[in-house]
């Protein structure tokens, strides 16, 4: 009990502190690579930098909801700490969190770039005020300034508010139907729409860029269409108890919540660490129709036409790198299930993709590959009587980490719809 309490008051923490926006240079290709940030801290007296513990919180756009990775960094020299950041995408955006001791000294947003170094600057003031600045022209990296968490200015806690008000709704949601509410399509998605424009319609002292209240939306926007309105089925088995199969097929007109959703590249595929992420998303917009075939071996130029056929019936306003995400997602989809790409599979993925989504796939079907056959291992070894230890079972030459916890993600239904 103690553990559960701990880990849920961690993601609240998370939830409340961490909020990632992503403004200028979206860069509309899926790319592997690494990018470096630099924290120096300038004080009269060394002492000042004593349980300094700075973490970067940053988020897989391809992760499962409010799935987090945490990268400490690395002290180097007095005053000076670093950390190399994995990432998906030539331009990211990941939070920065210094805690000194044991409270949280700074913490806000910044936006790295592969094969570049972010370097955040801190000098104490006299009043024992900490000063940041980043060497970037970024509007993002622009509100770093004072070690004040709270003021309007630090856009992580003033967006991070509106976060926590929506992602709290299905306390309230729950007590808004009735159990025969979800035989009409018509009143679950006009309640649904209800309770995201209260939860949305803000009015704030809070102060940002005007660039920020679009993007910040369409996120909200596709989060809560993901977790809620696509998975009504899910919601009226979980609310009153409605076997998912007995809860009817709604008519296309209900998914008219779909053409709010910008799918544009820097609307869309900039995403915030702590929240739902756009494959999630994808995920479960596949899910809902069953005429959009599993992928299986057809020709990813077959699929992608009649997916797209489809959702654009429904009125999305679709994008050939969207398109793509979900070709990605189609192939993950079944990853995740615990199918491996067959043959055939392998070959497509290998030349359907004109950047990295091809790699990311095919390291996912490889780790899945490996955890299959330490399975194998432990099931013969389970029958000679003769056990394997825990690392064996669930290591990966590639990510020892991955495998396992896609595998806790499988259990938990962090992706079911």
């Amino acid at each position: 009990m103690y553990r559960k309490l701990k880990l849920y008051g961690r993601r609240t923490v998370l939830c409340l502190l961490f909020v990632v926006l992503g403004l200028n240079g979206f860069a509309g290709t899926f790319k592997l690579g690494s990018a470096k940030v630099i924290l120096t801290m300038e004080a009269d007296d060394s002492s000042a930098f004593e349980g300094i513990r700075p973490i970067i919180v940053s988020s897989s756009l391809l992760g499962a909801p409010y799935n987090t990775e945490e990268t400490p960094m690395k002290r180097i020299e007095s005053g000076v700490w670093t950390a190399e950041i994995e990432t998906e995408q030539p331009s990211s955006i990941v939070s920065l969190i210094i805690y000194s001791s044991d409270s949280c000294l700074a913490m806000n947003l910044i936006r790295i770039e592969q094969n570049d170094s972010t370097v955040v600057c801190a000098k104490r003031l006299h009043d024992g005020v900490w000063n940041f600045s980043v060497n970037s022209d970024d509007p993002i990296n622009k509100t770093w300034g004072y070690s004040f968490i709270s003021t309007p200015e630090n856009l992580a806690t003033s967006l991070s508010r509106r976060e926590v008000t929506l992602s709290s709704i299905s306390c309230d949601l729950s007590t808004r139907f009735n159990k025969a509410d979800f035989n009409d399509h018509r009143i679950v998605g006009r309640t649904f729409q209800e309770m995201f424009e209260e939860r949305t319609d803000f009015s704030t002292e809070n102060t940002w860029q005007k660039c920020v209240e679009p993007w910040f939306s369409n996120n909200l926007r596709y989060g809560f269409a993901a977790a809620y309105e696509l998975a009504y089925r899910k919601k009226a088995n979980e609310w009153f108890g409605i076997p998912r199969d007995s809860v009817p097929v709604y008519p296309d007109e209900y998914y008219n919540f779909l053409k709010d959703i910008d799918l544009s590249d820097e609307a869309f595929f900039t995403h915030m660490p702590v929240s739902f992420t756009p494959f999630y998303f994808s995920y479960q917009l596949l899910s809902r129709f069953e005429d959009i075939p599993s992928i299986g071996d057809m020709a990813p130029t077959d699929w992608k036409a009649i997916a797209t056929k489809r959702l654009t019936s429904l009125g999305m306003n679709l994008t050939p790198n969207f398109i793509d995400f979900l070709l990605a997602t189609a192939y993950l989809r079944q990853i995740r299930e615990g199918t491996t790409l067959t043959p055939a599979q392998i070959q497509n993925v290998s030349t359907a993709f004109s950047d990295d989504l091809d790699k990311i796939i095919l390291q996912k079907n490889d780790e899945l590959v490996e955890v299959q056959k330490q399975v194998e291992i432990f099931d013969a070894n389970r029958n000679n009587n003769r056990y394997p230890t825990h690392q064996q079972i669930f290591a990966s030459p590639k990510n020892k980490k991955e495998p396992r916890k896609r595998l806790r993600l499988a259990e938990s239904g962090a992706l079911a719809s």
